[in-house]
């Protein structure tokens, strides 16, 4: 569309013989042209347009601001010092050990499941082949 249209108005200052090729300049922007088409017609069927993008970008940038803000406000309320900060600040370190402990074990407990089941699947084709004399 472009390149025709670029070519037409060229046209009337490039000779008939040079009006068949396109040079490197003319290809390069038509191959842009066709990337930004390719891109607009390729979110206009995914139903995505410009502003949605703008809108879901605000969204993530003021969801990163309020989460850091979280961080340093929780940083600066333990930071207190006497028993009770000295309290807060063990049980912390205490509580997310805790933590990893018992998703380690659900893991394992996952692995064991899963030879079960395996093991279960193994002995049902053995039990069901034809092979079985």
């Amino acid at each position: 569309e472009m390149c025709i249209r670029d070519r037409e108005y060229m046209g009337k200052k490039k000779k008939e013989t040079d009006q068949e090729k396109l040079d490197e300049d003319e290809f390069e922007e038509g191959l842009k042209y066709l990337q930004k088409k390719n891109v607009s017609m390729s979110l206009e069927i995914m139903g995505i347009s410009m502003s949605t993008l703008a809108g879901i970008l605000a969204m993530l940038v003021t969801l990163l601001i309020l989460l850091f803000a979280f961080i340093f406000v929780g940083i600066e309320a333990f930071a207190l010092g006497g028993s009770f900060g000295a309290v807060i600040n063990s049980i912390i370190p205490a509580a997310a050990g805790l933590g990893l402990g018992a998703s380690k074990e659900s893991e394992e407990e996952k692995l064991e499941d899963e030879k079960v089941e395996e093991s279960v699947q193994t002995t049902k084709k053995i039990l069901t082949s034809k092979n079985l004399d």
